[in-house]
């Protein structure tokens, strides 16, 4: 039996009807990742995406979308600033 538009049109989709998408969720990882990085301004990428339960590529489109946020340095000897906005 071949599903009709009303079966497909039923199919969940895997996301909960009252969690908000896009900008809260993002917001709140921005914010979250600029709290850590004032604690600790050695803190690497991996520990962040490690700490957040996100992926490493995550954790760095956000931090790339912050200008404010500038990584001074090389490798492990550098560290993160945040300049006032």
């Amino acid at each position: 039996m071949r599903p009709t538009m009303d079966d497909i049109q039923d199919v969940s989709q895997g996301v909960p009807q009252d969690v908000p998408q896009g900008g809260t969720q993002d917001d709140n990882l921005d914010k979250w990742i600029e709290n850590q990085i004032k604690q600790n301004p050695q803190i690497t990428t991996e520990e962040l995406a490690t700490m957040s339960n996100k992926g490493l590529r995550t954790i760095k489109r956000h931090i790339a979308k912050m200008p404010h946020i500038r990584y001074v340095g090389s490798g492990y000897s550098g560290h993160w600033e945040i300049d006032n906005i």
